[in-house]
C-alpha cells in the first residue's frame, strides 16, 4: 500500500527527483554523494537521474540525521518546504547553496529550533543564488532575549550565522528575518531591489557586515538590529536612506564607510543609538559619497558623547559658495549657538568635509579650505600690516636709490678737489699777495704767510651744487711756485679726506 503523501516527512512527487513511493527512510544520501556515517552531503543536479533533474525539492524527511554538511550545488529551481531544518536533534553544521538559478522559500523554510544539547551553530551560505521572495517569517528561531547581557537562556542555544554571496534578491519581506540569534550576519556582492518596513529583525552576538553590495531605498526601521559587537555598511551603492531607517541598538562601534548614497534623509542616523551600558559604543560616518541631503541628515543620536560621534572625510553633492557653512549647520540640525558639543561636532565637519567644486565636474574640496579661500577677507590688522611692510620696503628702495647718486656725486667732487686740502670752506676763492704753507704739527688746518715768494694767484673751485660746478679764474703776472702742493701732502691723508666726504654725502652713513 502506498505511503501517505505528507510534504513534511516524504520526498516530493516530483518523478525526476523521487519516486512517490519511495519508503520515508529514503533521504538525499540515496541520490546524491554521502560519506559512509553520511554526516558530510553533496548533492548535484547531475547525480539525479542521471543529470536530467534540474530541480530539488527540500523537506525534512530528506536531510539525514547525523549530517553535518550539507552542500547543494548547480539546479535551476530549489524550493525549500516549511520546517526542512527544524528538528531539535538536527545535527548540521553548515548548509551551502551554490549557483542555484532560482531558490523558492515559503515561511519558517529556514527555521531552526533555538534549543540545543549544548551550543553550537549552524552556518548558511547563499553563492551567486537568484531569491525572488524572502517571505515573512523564513528565517527565524522564535527566539528573542529581553536582556542579551542577562541572558541565562543562552546555556543551551542554536546560533546561526547566515552569509549571501554575489546573490540577487528581488523583495525581502517584513520580517523576513525574524526574532533570530545571530552570530555573524554578511552579505558581500549581492543585489537587493527591494526591502520592506523591519524585514531584518535580528539580535547579533559578534559581526555584521554588508560590503560591496547594491541596497534599494531604505525606509523607516527597515533594519532593525540588537548588535553586541561592531555593525559595518561599507563600499555599497544605496539607492536611499530615509528617516531612521536604521534602527540599530548597538554596544560597540557602528561604522558606515566608503559608501555611495544617492540621498541621505532627514534624521537617517538618528535611530542608531547605544546600548545603555555601553561605555565604548561610537559611531563614525567616513567617507561616503552623499548625491543628496536633506535639512539633520547628519545629526545623530545625544546618547552618544560628542567625541564617539565620528562624520570625517565625508564627499556631497552639494556645489561649493559663500552659504556652504550655513547649509552644513542645517544638515547636522543646529537650532542654537550656545551648545558646545553641536559647535564642536560643526566645526569638525566642516573641517572634514568636502563640497562639490563644479556643478558639472565632480571635483571636491575641503569646505573649510574653500571658505578661507574664496569667501572670507583679509582680516584688518593683517591688511594694515602688509600696507606697512610695503610703505618701509619702498621708503628703504628710494633712500638706497638717492644715497647711491649722492655718493658718486661726492666721490666725483673729492676727485676734482684731491689736490688740496683745506679746513675752511672751498665756495669762496681764495686770493693772497704770498702763498700760505701748513702749521707745523697740524697738517690741512690753517696756513700762515710764506715770506720771500711772489705774489701769486690761486684759483679754487667754488661748488654751488650737486649738479654744478663753476670756477672762477684771476690771472696776475707771477713767477712759477717753487712749492708743489702735492708733495706737501702725503698721499693717504688725501685719500682719507676723499672718504670721509663719500660718508658725508649720504645722511645715513
Amino acid at each position: 500500500m502506498d505511503a501517505p503523501h505528507d510534504h513534511r516527512h516524504t520526498p516530493p512527487s516530483d518523478p525526476e527527483v523521487m519516486d512517490p513511493r519511495t519508503p520515508r527512510t529514503i533521504d538525499l544520501c540515496s541520490n546524491c554523494l554521502c560519506d559512509p556515517p553520511k554526516r558530510n552531503v553533496v548533492c548535484k543536479h547531475d547525480h539525479l537521474n542521471d543529470g536530467t533533474s534540474h530541480h530539488l525539492v527540500l523537506n525534512k524527511g530528506l536531510i539525514p540525521h547525523n549530517s553535518t554538511s550539507l552542500h547543494i550545488l548547480g539546479f535551476e529551481t530549489v524550493i525549500i518546504h516549511k520546517g526542512t531544518f527544524s528538528s531539535e536533534s538536527l545535527a548540521l553544521r553548515q548548509i551551502h547553496f551554490e549557483n542555484i538559478g532560482t531558490i523558492r522559500l515559503s515561511k519558517e523554510s529556514l527555521f531552526f529550533n533555538s534549543k540545543a544539547k549544548e551550543n553550537m551553530e549552524t552556518v548558511v551560505l547563499f553563492t551567486r543564488c537568484n531569491i525572488k521572495e524572502i517571505p515573512t517569517e523564513a528565517v527565524t528561531q522564535y527566539s528573542r532575549s529581553k536582556d542579551q547581557r542577562n541572558d541565562i537562556d543562552l546555556e543551551e542555544t542554536r546560533f546561526l550565522t547566515m552569509q549571501f554571496r554575489w546573490c540577487n534578491i528581488t523583495t525581502i519581506r517584513s520580517y523576513a528575518f525574524y526574532q533570530a540569534r545571530l552570530l555573524y550576519f554578511t552579505m558581500s556582492h549581492t543585489k537587493v531591489e527591494h526591502m520592506e518596513e523591519n524585514c531584518i529583525y535580528l539580535d547579533i552576538y559578534e559581526e555584521w557586515v554588508v560590503e560591496d553590495s547594491h541596497l534599494p531605498k531604505l525606509e523607516q526601521q527597515t533594519i532593525s538590529l540588537r548588535a553586541q559587537m561592531i555593525v559595518v555598511f561599507s563600499r555599497n551603492i544605496i539607492d536611499g536612506l530615509e528617516n531612521r531607517s536604521l534602527n540599530i541598538n548597538s554596544s560597540n562601534q557602528v561604522l558606515f564607510e566608503y559608501n555611495s548614497v544617492s540621498h541621505l534623509g532627514s534624521e537617517a542616523l538618528m535611530g542608531i543609538k547605544p546600548s545603555g551600558y555601553a561605555r565604548g559604543a561610537n559611531i563614525v560616518f567616513l567617507n561616503n559619497s552623499i548625491a543628496k541631503a536633506d535639512n539633520g541628515s547628519l545629526a545623530t543620536s545625544r546618547n552618544y558623547p560628542a567625541h564617539e560621534r565620528k562624520v570625517l572625510d565625508n564627499k556631497f553633492g552639494i556645489v561649493c559658495d559663500c552659504n556652504i557653512k550655513l547649509n552644513f549647520r542645517h544638515l547636522l540640525g543646529i537650532t542654537t549657538e550656545n551648545d558646545y558639543y553641536d559647535q564642536s561636532t560643526y566645526q569638525t565637519v566642516i573641517e572634514k568635509s568636502l563640497c562639490q567644486r563644479f556643478a558639472e565636474v565632480e571635483t571636491y574640496k575641503y569646505i573649510e579650505s574653500y571658505y578661507n579661500e574664496e569667501c572670507t577677507p583679509l582680516p584688518l590688522p593683517i591688511i594694515i600690516s602688509a600696507s606697512i611692510v610695503l610703505a618701509l620696503i619702498i621708503i628703504t628702495i628710494i633712500v638706497c636709490v638717492v644715497c647711491t647718486q649722492r655718493a658718486a656725486r661726492a666721490k666725483e667732487e673729492a676727485n676734482y678737489l684731491g689736490e688740496c686740502c683745506y679746513s675752511h670752506s672751498f665756495s669762496t676763492l681764495h686770493s693772497n699777495p704770498g702763498p700760505l704753507v701748513p702749521l707745523q704739527n697740524h697738517q690741512c688746518q690753517s696756513w700762515e704767510r710764506g715770506n720771500n715768494i711772489q705774489s701769486w694767484v690761486m684759483a679754487v673751485p667754488e661748488v654751488k651744487t650737486y649738479q654744478e660746478t663753476e670756477v672762477e679764474m684771476h690771472y696776475e703776472h707771477t713767477e712759477p711756485m717753487n712749492v708743489s702742493l702735492r708733495g706737501s701732502y702725503p698721499e693717504p691723508l688725501i685719500d682719507f679726506h676723499r672718504k670721509t666726504q663719500v660718508r658725508a654725502s649720504c645722511p645715513f652713513n
